[in-house]
């Protein structure tokens, strides 16, 4: 049997001639049909292939959404798996199959590992549970590394992912104190970087039962909202907003809570900060979410795709990004929501993205 290695070489190769073909056929043809330019790309929208081998593996797939920008979630164990022992060449790959085909990369920072967090990495859920380095001075040197190695090559940061959520095990100080250490130190590598704010979770997936629950956790995000926007860590605010755009759920549609989270920022003085929203995304099949069953299907994705990304650039968002290119059959009430179904057949809001 192939030993670890084997297998590593061999995907590497794979993506390399992934990259090759794909930049080779990029260049192929301009939109009027004459050989040898590139059609341009969508820079207002991006897609979430969410792990970095979920893009290396597929480079044709994304670059045929024709989007102009793509977000992985990183863990710091990814880079960093012990202690100043660090890894760059897959995320090398990444940033290089993403150049070469025009896209800008943005990465969502994640404080999770085995060694280096207050709460070490669970080996079986990798993505859940980030906590505060134990030492900020080794995550200070992960970040300002990782800031200088990409500089100038369109890459973001977004520090964490929904900390309000099970994403995050600390508190909202230990996260608030992640935030102004990373901007720090990302500004000292790149001061041209973008840096966001993390999203934070909005809350779709599930009905509120009452009134009075809706309003204490509409107080809780607010709260948290308040608390990151008061550090001014970061010169581009992170938002996910998965609401829907022609109906409330929880109160809120795509547009109203959009609209809040703006208000909240006018407040807090960062009303010239541009919005990023790092996740979007529809159901393509009916879902129950609590006591309610949102009435998906692949023509309902595709129009509310549509109007979102209408009411987001109304709004003055500057980019938004899709959630998944193809299902994920293990994410819940998310698992539908790919621009391809899990028998690799298009749906209708993969051609509202890719025009």
């Amino acid at each position: 049997m192939a030993g670890p290695s084997w297998f590593r070489l061999t995907n590497l190769l794979l993506a390399l001639m992934g990259m090759c073909a794909v930049s080779v056929s990029a260049a192929g043809q301009s939109p009027d049909g004459r050989p040898g330019q590139q059609k341009p790309l969508n820079e207002k929208l991006g897609i979430n292939p969410w792990e970095i081998q979920s893009f290396l593996s597929d480079i044709p797939g994304y670059v045929g959404t024709n989007v102009g920008s793509i977000r992985i979630d990183l863990p710091w164990q990814k880079v960093e798996p012990r202690p100043g022992v660090f890894s760059w060449q897959e995320l090398d790959m990444l940033v290089d199959a993403a150049q070469a085909n025009r896209m800008n990369v943005l990465i969502t920072l994640r404080a999770i590992s085995a060694w280096g967090t207050k709460v070490a990495a669970n080996p079986k859920d990798p993505y859940h549970g980030a906590s505060l380095p134990l030492d900020m001075s080794s995550w200070d040197t992960f970040v300002s590394a990782m800031a200088a190695r990409y500089q100038g090559r369109n890459v973001a940061y977004e520090i964490e992912n929904e900390p309000n959520s099970k994403f995050w095990s600390g508190t909202r100080d230990d996260y608030l104190t992640l935030l102004k250490a990373s901007f720090t130190a990302i500004a000292r590598s790149d001061p041209a970087a973008r840096v966001l704010s993390a999203a934070l979770a909005c809350h779709t997936a599930f009905t509120y039962p009452d009134a009075a629950t809706t309003e204490k956790k509409n107080r809780d995000f607010d709260v948290w909202q308040n608390a990151i926007l008061a550090t001014h860590a970061f010169n581009t605010i992170g938002v996910h907003d998965y609401y829907f755009p022609d109906s409330a759920v929880n109160g809120w549609t795509f547009a109203t809570y959009l609209t809040h989270v703006q208000e909240l920022a006018r407040a807090a003085g960062c009303e010239k900060c541009p919005i990023w929203i790092t996740e979007t995304g529809y159901v393509s099949r009916p879902q129950k979410a609590g006591t309610r069953v949102d009435q998906g299907s692949p023509q309902s994705q595709a129009r509310w795709a549509a109007q979102a990304f209408r009411q987001a650039f109304d709004h003055g968002v500057e980019r938004v990004y899709w959630l998944f290119l193809k299902d994920h059959p293990n994410t819940g009430y998310f698992a539908s929501m790919g621009l391809i179904d899990a028998a690799g057949t298009p749906r209708p809001a993969l051609s509202v993205v890719a025009q």
